[in-house]
Parts: structure tokens; C-alpha cells; sequence
């Protein structure tokens, strides 16, 4: 409904946008309060480097949501989200896009407040915590709603091009209008995700994430008492699924558009299919797709990085998973520095 959405952080209203940004402020000003005034104590079961790490942590992830909160109001004003949005609610997948939306929306929300309830009432530093927690749930819950929309939409352009690729009986007219309308899939994916700086700052919350998860390994191991670390190790486990999945779901668009996979059956695959099958008055205009689609890639690019594919994310992947233990064994050192033996 539109007047939910008008109270959800950057796709809201502009005086309900800087309200927000405010209250993230706020949240990140009082936490730094209260850490300021109990500063030198060992708060946490930890060294004070640990408890001091701890403290640094938490009001991090406010740099990775200011970008995202700046390209999600990008993404509102975007004529070719808006335009590209209606068109897909009003086609005939457009059913199955509202589903998919509500869905997600219900078992965010379900999501969100059950890590709520687990972490604000239980938490070792009280109001300042529960507070930015509060906030910092609701800008991702925004976040993760945009993303996930967007992504739909990326998606459904690809399949839309595939489900006309298997109608293209050879004619010429459509070996050149499917060219013509995979440009148009590429210029839409790339304006609704690298010239709003989305992607970029998806990309860096996903990094922050796998990062956080580490340095939380590292101090769950140097905490002296086992009976309290579930909370802090589910919240690892959660960043690091979150991280993964975020990556395998913007390299599934380049997967539905470039992939060699024969179960993927992308708009590649597809058109290889034909060859050899088109008439020979044809073929250049086959060919000329065909060059089009490898020259040019479609899927989701970041600022310094390439379209991101499944090749791409392997690797990535493997790495953090092997970083993660020496970050964690690093934290876990200065963690331990200078606690006292019973």
C-alpha cells in the first residue's frame, strides 16, 4: 500500500527520507555516547581491545547504509524502475511479481521482528543498543525490499526475451527486433543498478558483511563464557547467508542471459540452439544477435567491477570463506591480550 511505503526509509516521502537519516544519526550519536561513557570498562566478558572492538562494530554498517539509502531514492525517481514497473504489473506476469513481492515483504517482516525480539530485549548494553537496532532494522528491512524488487524485475525482462526466443521460427524481423530488445534489457539492468550506484553499494554491504561475520567469529572464540555467544554466532551465520545469497542473485541475471549451462537454457544457449537451422537469408541477422549478446554482457555491474557471473562469485566466495578464519584468528588474538586468568 502506498501510505506503508510512504513511512519506509528512501522510497518514502522526502520529509519522512531525512526523518530517517536522522534517526540513524541519532542511533549512531547515542551509541557513541554511551560508549564514551563507559570507556576503559570491560563491559562484554572481553579485553578491553575486544570490548573496544565490539563498540566499533556495531555503529559500522551506517557507512554501508548511507550509500544504499542515497541509490534506493535514486531508484524511486528512475524513469526507466517506474516506467519498466508498471509495465510489468499490467503484463500478464504481473500477478505472479505482486505474489512474489508480497511474500517477501511478509516473511521480512516476520524475519525482522523475530531477530528484534531476540536481540533488543536481551542485549548487554541496553537502551543505546536497542535503539540503533530498532532503526538499523527498518533501513534494511527498506533496503532489502528495494533489492528485492528490483532483482524481479531484472529478472523477468531476461525471461521475457527468452519466452520470445522459443516463438523466433528463423524470420527476420524477429532475429532483429530480439537484438533490438536485449539492448534494451542491457541499457534497463545497467541504469536501474550501476547509474543509481545500487549495485556499488550492495556489493560493499555484502563485503561489510562477510568482514563482520569474521571479526564476530573471532570474538565469539575469545569469550569467556559459552552459555551467551548464541545470539552473536546466529548473527554471524546470518550475515554470511546473507552475503552469499546477495552475490548468487545478482549473478543469476547474467546466468538467465550468457550462461553455457545446458539446464539454465539462457537467451544464449537459445540462440546457439538455432544454428544451423536458420535460413541462409537469415543468418547474418542470427549471427548479428548472437555477436551482440557475447559482446555485450547483460547483467549487474559495480562501480570498479564486472558484470558479475557465476565465475565471478565462485571465486569470490572460496576466498572469503578462506579469509574468514585468519580475520577471526586475528580478532581472537587481540581479543585475548590482556584478559586476566581466574
Amino acid at each position: 500500500p502506498e501510505s506503508f511505503l510512504w513511512w519506509l526509509p528512501a522510497v518514502g516521502g522526502f520529509g519522512c527520507h531525512v526523518l530517517w537519516i536522522l534517526l540513524l544519526c541519532l542511533g549512531v550519536a547515542n551509541w557513541v555516547r554511551a560508549c564514551y561513557a563507559e570507556l576503559g570498562q570491560d563491559s562484554v566478558g572481553l579485553s578491553r581491545h575486544g570490548s573496544m572492538l565490539v563498540r566499533v562494530l556495531v555503529p559500522l554498517p551506517v557507512l554501508c547504509y548511507i550509500p544504499v539509502l542515497i541509490s534506493m531514492r535514486r531508484i524511486k525517481y528512475c524513469e526507466a524502475f517506474n516506467r519498466t514497473l508498471r509495465a510489468e504489473l499490467l503484463s500478464p506476469s504481473g500477478g505472479a511479481t505482486r505474489k512474489f513481492v508480497h511474500r517477501v515483504m511478509l516473511a521480512l517482516m516476520a524475519a525482522s521482528f523475530g531477530v528484534l525480539t531476540v536481540e533488543v530485549p536481551f542485549n548487554d548494553f541496553g537502551y543505546s543498543l536497542s535503539f540503533f537496532l530498532v532503526v538499523r532494522h527498518m533501513v534494511s528491512f527498506a533496503a532489502t525490499m528495494v533489492f528485492f524488487t528490483v532483482w524481479r524485475l531484472s529478472v523477468s525482462r531476461v525471461d521475457m526475451l527468452r519466452g520470445r526466443m522459443v516463438g523466433a521460427h528463423g524470420c527476420q524481423r524477429d532475429w532483429r527486433e530480439l537484438t533490438c530488445e536485449y539492448q534494451e534489457v542491457v541499457a534497463f539492468i545497467d541504469g536501474v543498478w550501476r547509474k543509481t550506484h545500487f549495485s556499488t553499494a550492495c556489493y560493499a554491504t555484502f563485503i561489510f558483511e562477510l568482514l563482520l561475520a569474521a571479526c564476530m567469529c573471532g570474538l565469539l572464540a575469545a569469550h569467556p563464557s559459552p552459555a551467551i555467544i548464541w545470539r552473536p554466532a546466529a548473527m554471524a551465520c546470518r550475515q554470511i547467508v546473507t552475503a552469499a545469497v546477495g552475490f548468487y542473485m545478482c549473478a543469476m541475471i547474467h546466468s538467465r542471459a550468457a550462461s553455457t549451462r545446458h539446464a539454465t537454457r539462457s537467451a544464449l544457449y537459445l540462440a546457439r540452439l538455432r544454428l544451423g537451422k536458420v535460413p541462409p537469408q537469415h543468418v547474418q541477422d542470427h549471427l548479428s544477435f548472437l555477436e551482440c549478446v557475447q559482446g555485450m554482457p547483460c547483467g549487474i555491474e559495480g562501480a570498479t567491477m564486472p558484470v558479475l557471473s557465476m565465475k565471478i562469485v565462485a571465486p569470490v566466495i572460496r576466498i572469503s570463506l578462506a579469509a574468514i578464519p585468519i580475520i577471526a584468528g586475528a580478532v581472537f588474538g587481540l581479543a585475548k591480550t590482556d584478559v586476566q586468568p581466574p
